[in-house]
């Protein structure tokens, strides 16, 4: 499924209105509580989606613990297992690392350069380690399936990353 909320919605709760078992794929963004909220337990139970990025609920990694608690330092405890919010933590990540490496006066010239001689940025958990070369600029590459635990109220990882990372096109 792709597209807007309604695009999830709206055919896994006809589906279970009829009951059809029919398992269905999501996109990322379509991987929030609200959704699986709106779909129902009934409907939810057939509703996967797939991510890069770890809801912050579904793992207990190092790079989770530390999220979820920047996450309630910061008024953003509401946030913190929608993988949209996710996907912000980790790009943030790779923006303060880079910087970082490029050092006091960076400019975009000394950030190319120095993603260009390759660089890596292990989110601990939080999605799958991230590498750039001079050649692959694609960014976060790992994902794996996700649904919801309507009786544990939480996201649930079918999986570790590198369950699925042989099925993902990887350049040589």
């Amino acid at each position: 499924m792709y597209g807007g909320p309604s695009n999830s919605i709206l055919p896994m709760r006809t589906f279970a209105q009829y009951n059809f078992k029919i398992p269905a794929f999501a996109i990322a963004h379509l991987g929030t509580k609200e959704i699986y909220d709106a779909i129902g337990a009934e409907g939810a139970s057939q509703h996967h989606f797939i991510s890069c990025f770890t809801p912050g609920d579904a793992d207990d990694t190092p790079g989770i613990k530390e999220m979820n608690a920047a996450a309630d330092k910061y008024g953003y405890s509401n946030y913190k297992s929608n993988v949209n919010f996710v996907g912000g933590w980790v790009v943030g990540q790779m923006i303060a690392e880079s910087l970082a490496k490029v050092g006091p006066q960076p400019t975009r010239d000394k950030l190319i350069e120095t993603l260009n001689n390759g660089f890596t940025v292990d989110p601990k958990g939080v999605s799958g380690v991230l590498r750039y070369t001079k050649d692959d600029h694609r960014g976060p590459i790992s994902l794996r399936p996700y649904t919801y635990d309507f009786q544990a109220k939480k996201f649930k990882a079918i999986g570790k990353y590198s369950d699925y990372d042989k099925f993902v096109d990887k350049l040589k």
